[in-house]
């Protein structure tokens, strides 16, 4: 890597002396390059001028391959003269194509720009020079050929030459184009006489095809045209049909809401007036629905008004009678020492009446219509608040799970409701949980985010949102209770 030479087979003197001032006939500092390319890729080609090893007196190009060696630095190269390199190109092209063939008499040919022959079919002739040779009309085809490579896709020549079957002469055309860089005109050609006798035993094939191929176009559209008679016959059978089929729809519709089978349709026009028909059928019957529906709410509507007039009077009588109860209770609690068991029982008495006037109290806002109390609120520190009450309300075999989101964001609702909802749905869960082995009650809190699908099927917009999941390992809803469960008063027990 520092310029010296280590090793030269072909010039051992040289072994020893550094030669990174040597330069080529252009100037080039040739061992300068083979550092510099080793160092960037430790490997590649590279090439320069030399005197030719044939002729001193000419310049010749060498391709060298180079190697690091990294054990010793050590730059390991070989390399070959380009006259060599082309010459045994050459060789192994001429030897290739040598052996093309095409058609009877189809073979390549190569001449170089001097008229000497390189490649023929009639080996005898390699090597001679044709540059002055004519055929039997007095074309030089040398000449000719000269004339054709000067278009640079090539070109067509016609002349007179000996066809390698016969020996003997015949018109020939041939296509020829040149390889400037080795002064080469390389052409393949065809004899006109086979052409001839091609053209004549196409020309019959073509004329005994084409014959063949009117009886079968006969045949073909006799066929067709029974069969479009055929069809025509069904098709206007199926039209009758499908007409009927609307016929019987309008005088049926007044009366009965059967649709339209659309697969019983093969027109397009049909199917797309049945599926009109259908959509017009849907909507009157979407629209008895909804009136029945209407009428159904009205009742309940009516139904709900009488039983909220006739709660809010009951609830209003029922509070003033729990309002005597806790008063005497508290009164006698007053009366009894705290470690008497009778004062115990007076608790107890206080408050489930208190609790029971909780109740009447929700029973008048239900029937007063009374608007709810909503406001800002922390959900995790509602439930740990109302843990307790949870835990002494279900037994004590009922594993209570609190799975709670940190720093989850507040929430907007009325903190009464919620808690009454959330100890409703944890009795409700305790008693689908009486034969489960070993009940868990799970309530998890999360953060949720509502794509545009997953918002629109519950009805909201889409965003973030805080979930309450209160989940347990019971018996599960009844599917045939799904659609009452917000039923005012609906119970299974």
């Amino acid at each position: 890597m520092q310029g010296t030479t280590e090793l030269h087979g072909l010039n051992p003197k040289s072994e020893g002396e550094n030669h990174l001032a040597y330069r080529d006939s252009k100037g080039q500092f040739v061992v300068k390059e083979f550092i510099s390319l080793i160092k960037k890729s430790k490997q590649g080609f590279h090439s320069y001028s030399i005197k030719s090893p044939k002729n001193p007196a000419t310049e010749t190009t060498k391709l060298t391959y180079l190697k690091l060696f990294e054990p010793y630095d050590w730059i390991i190269g070989t390399g070959d003269y380009e006259e060599n390199i082309r010459k045994q190109l050459q060789d192994e092209i001429i030897e290739h194509l040598s052996h093309v063939r095409f058609g009877k008499d189809g073979y390549l040919f190569i001449v170089n720009y001097q008229g000497k022959v390189i490649l023929t079919a009639r080996e005898k002739i390699i090597g001679i020079n044709i540059s002055k040779i004519k055929d039997v009309n007095g074309i030089n085809i040398f000449e000719e050929q000269l004339k054709a490579i000067k278009n640079p896709e090539g070109d067509y020549i016609y002349y007179t030459w000996n066809k390698p079957s016969t020996s003997s002469p015949s018109p020939k055309a041939s296509f020829m184009r040149d390889i400037n860089d080795w002064q080469w005109m390389i052409g393949a050609g065809v004899y006109l006489d086979d052409i001839e006798t091609t053209i004549t035993q196409l020309n019959k094939e073509l004329i005994d095809n084409l014959l063949i191929k009117v009886l079968t176009l006969l045949l073909l559209s006799f066929i067709a045209v029974m069969i479009v008679i055929s069809k025509t016959r069904l098709s206007a059978k199926k039209l009758e049909k499908e007409q009927e089929q609307f016929n019987t729809f309008f005088k049926s519709v007044s009366t009965q809401s059967k649709k339209i089978r659309l697969e019983e349709l093969h027109f397009t026009e049909f199917k797309n007036l049945a599926i009109s028909a259908n959509k017009m059928l849907d909507k009157q019957t979407e629209v008895e629905t909804e009136k029945k529906n209407i009428e159904i709410q009205l009742m309940q509507s009516q139904k709900m008004e009488a039983l909220g007039k006739l709660v809010g009077g009951i609830s209003h009588d029922f509070n003033n009678i729990l309002g005597i109860i806790t008063g005497y209770s508290e009164l006698l609690m007053n009366t009894i020492k705290n470690d008497d068991k009778k004062h115990d029982h007076a608790l107890k008495i206080f408050e489930a009446a208190t609790r029971g006037s909780k109740l009447t109290k929700k029973l008048l806002n239900i029937s007063s219509n009374k608007k709810h109390h909503a406001d800002t609120l922390d959900l995790n520190k509602l439930l740990l608040d109302d843990k307790d009450v949870l835990q002494k309300t279900m037994t004590a075999k009922i594993h209570l799970d609190y799975q709670l989101e940190d720093q989850l964001k507040s929430i907007f609702a009325d903190p009464s409701d919620l808690s009454d909802a959330l100890l409703n749905l944890c009795i409700n869960a305790t008693h689908a949980m009486e034969s489960t082995k070993k009940p868990t009650l799970t309530l998890r809190t999360e953060t949720t985010t509502l794509t545009t699908t997953s918002a629109s099927k519950l009805g909201l917009s889409q965003g973030e949102f805080i979930q309450l999941l209160i989940i347990d390992n019971g018996t599960g809803i009844n599917q045939k209770h799904i659609e009452k469960i917000f039923d005012p008063f609906f119970t299974t027990k």
